[in-house]
C-alpha cells in the first residue's frame, strides 16, 4: 500500500457557504430580529428559503440559538434566547 498526494476538494465537510456566511453576520450583529432579502433568481418561493435556513442552522449547529419563521411570505431570523 502506498499513499498519493489528492486535492483536499474531494473530502466531504462544511466549507464557508452563502448560508454558514448569513448566519455568521447574524449571530455576530446585535439584531434581535433580521428579514431574509435573496436575490432574483436565488430561490423559487418564500418555503424554499425558511428549509434552507432552517436547515443551515442544524447543519452548522446554530439551532438552539437562531430561529427561523415565514410571515407573510417573508422569512425572519430571530434570536431565540430574546424571543
Amino acid at each position: 500500500m502506498k499513499l498519493e498526494r489528492a486535492d483536499k476538494s474531494v473530502l466531504k465537510g462544511y466549507r464557508v457557504t452563502k448560508w454558514m456566511k448569513l448566519l455568521e453576520e447574524f449571530i455576530e450583529s446585535d439584531m434581535e430580529c433580521a428579514m431574509i432579502h435573496c436575490e432574483e433568481g436565488e430561490y423559487a418561493k418564500p418555503g424554499s428559503v425558511y428549509n434552507s435556513a432552517k436547515n443551515a442552522t442544524k447543519r452548522f449547529g446554530c439551532e438552539g440559538t437562531v430561529g427561523v419563521q415565514t410571515i407573510d411570505s417573508k422569512v425572519y431570523l430571530y434570536r431565540k434566547d430574546k424571543a
